[in-house]
């Protein structure tokens, strides 16, 4: 069977993505809880749509359904 390289995997890629885009809006919230108050960070940025997590695991669910090759 062939392989590749896990940096060439779909899969691997979206459930990476996913993760980043979760921990940004984990950080985004907790910082965004301070504004108004007299003390605490507070930054503004905006929260990226949950839709696109849900982009990203149906990427994943078709990279792992189209795979061909073992990832090493």
């Amino acid at each position: 069977m062939e392989t590749k390289p896990w940096y060439m995997s779909k899969a691997i890629w979206a459930g990476i993505a996913s993760i980043i885009i979760l921990v940004y809006n984990a950080l985004v919230t907790g910082l965004s809880s301070g504004c108004g108050a007299e003390e605490g960070i507070c930054v503004n940025l905006p929260n990226i749509p949950d839709f696109v997590l849900g982009l990203l695991a149906a990427l994943g669910i078709y990279g792992r359904g189209s795979a061909t090759t073992k990832v090493t």
